[in-house]
Formats: C-alpha cells, structure tokens, sequence
C-alpha cells in the first residue's frame, strides 16, 4: 500500500544548476516521510536534466518531467496535475527557506481542514539600486496588516507566493496559474484575495527572496511592470501611472534604496558568493523568528 503523501514540494528551475543544487540538497535533508519532491526543468542546457536525472534514480527526488515548456506558470500547473500531496507548495530553485516555520504551517492546514492556503511572511535581498553602494541587505515582506485589511474589506492585494501552501482539494475554488502573466505571483494573489479562497496568515518569516541575475523579475522586469499596470486596473480599478509619477516612483526607489543600506545595521559585501548569501539569509529567518511569538491569523 502506498503511504499517504501531505505536502508535496513543487521545485520548477531553467539553466541554474549552481543554484538548484544548494536548494535541492537543503529540501531533501529536511524532506519527511510524508512529503514529496517534485521537479520540473524547463529543457535545462546547463546538465541539470543530468543531475536530476542521478537524484530520481537514487530517490532523492520523486518526480521529474524535463520538457520545453511556457514558463514557470506552465512547469507549476503541470507539477500541481501530478502531486499526491493533501497539501503543495512552491519551492523556488535560487531561495532561502526556514523549514521549522514551513512544519508549521504544514501542521495547521492538516489541522484545518476548512482553509484553502495559508501564506507566511518573508524578506528579499535587497540590492543598491546605485552601484556605488557598499552592499545589500534584506528588507522584511510583512504582508500582515494587508491580510488584516483584506479581512475587513476584502480589497484584494498582491504578495510573494514563496511562502505559500494550498490544499489540493481547493483546486477547483483557488484555480491553476495564469500561462499569459509574466508576474503569476501576483496574478495568483490578486485573484486568490478577489475571489471565494478562504484564507489564513502566518506572521512569522518562512521564506528570503534572493535576488540574482536569472531571477524572473530583472529577465522579464519591463513586461512584468505591464503585467502590474494590468492587473492593477483589472482588480482594483485603477488606472496606469502617468510618465510623470512613474518617473517620481523610479526617483522615490532609488532614495529609498540609499536610505535602507544606510540604516541597515548588517550590510552584506557585493562580493558575497551565492551559498554564503544562503546561509546569511537563513541566519536572518532564525533571528527574526526568535524575536517575536508568531501566529495564525484567519
């Protein structure tokens, strides 16, 4: 008899094998016997079909489709139409995770049933908008008190899916990703928040955006400022910025940019290789998560 599978992990990648490697092998060290490690390579020329190809035969992982496709949205759908799990999540190739904060949610949806999602705060390496920074630092996502705020009002709004769980069985009420929308994330939350989802918060940390050079948002980063103007006016009714406030907007980032490495009390050198800013971004979800009790808002 097959054992019953609850979470299964969703990993789509492209041509980052450096990356994927520190991930895969963080995900397969902390993987239990209830879970499951699913891949989609988007036809990788990099060998990381060849090194996948050693972790399915060993075990390690348990699917692998390796296949020209239309992107991340087309490789998550196709994983989400094979997973076994009760439950599924997102995990991104070139991320930092805190596993003892993804168990815990994982333990409150098997808990409540009745929840479609639930979603956990994070941060993002936050890079110098001017090269003539010293550094980067990581900059909290706290989306909380927009979930408060969507909870009174239910005004829809945007967050990073890196920290989120969905209940397989929600499918039909939370839907696949939309294959037309470069920012399927935030297609997805909008349409997540706008729709009958029922929804709960973790205000803990579970996951740090790392930003790179292969990152889909500096690859796609004009198309996906369309997507925003897009969806913005389909979900909130407003309308696209004029070239004046968009110019105002690029001049506030670029201040604010220079104002948070100037305060930041743990800048982090450029020259950083990538498994250090790893670790240096796991060592800031363990801090922030030992500073304050953590809770489930829904």
């Amino acid at each position: 008899m097959d054992k019953k599978i609850e979470l299964s992990y969703l990993v789509v990648t492209k041509n980052k094998l450096s990356y994927l490697k520190i991930t895969l092998e963080k995900l397969i060290a902390e993987k239990k016997l209830d879970e499951e490690i699913l891949v989609a390579d988007g036809a990788s020329t990099d060998g990381t079909k060849d090194y996948l190809l050693g972790l399915k035969n060993s075990g390690a992982i348990d699917f692998l489709v390796s296949e020209v496709d239309f992107g991340v949205a087309h490789a998550m759908n196709k994983l989400i139409l094979v997973a076994k799990g009760t439950l599924f999540m997102l995990i991104a190739d070139d991320d930092a995770y805190d596993y003892q904060v993804l168990a815990e949610c994982k333990r409150f949806m098997l808990e409540h049933k009745n929840i479609d999602l639930v979603c956990a705060n994070g941060g993002v390496l936050y890079s110098a908008s001017n090269k003539n920074h010293p550094g980067y630092t990581i900059r909290p996502l706290d989306y909380a008190p927009e979930f408060k705020e969507w909870q009174r009002s239910h005004r829809p709004f945007a967050f990073a899916e890196l920290g989120l769980i969905l209940r397989r069985s929600s499918l039909p009420v939370i839907g696949l990703r939309d294959l037309n929308i470069r920012r399927a994330d935030a297609e997805f939350s909008l349409r997540l928040t706008a729709g009958k989802a029922r929804i709960a918060w973790y205000n803990g940390y579970s996951y740090v955006n790392v930003l790179n050079q292969q990152s889909a948002s500096k690859v796609y980063a004009k198309e996906m400022v369309k997507d925003i103007e897009r969806l913005k006016q389909f979900y909130l009714g407003e309308e696209p910025d004029s070239f004046f406030v968009k110019r105002l907007k690029i001049i506030g980032n670029i201040l604010r940019s220079k104002f948070i490495l100037k305060k930041s009390k743990s800048l982090i050198a450029i020259d950083q290789p990538w498994s250090a800013l790893i670790i240096i971004a796991e060592n800031w979800l363990a801090r922030m998560n030992s500073v304050r009790k953590a809770e489930f808002i829904y």
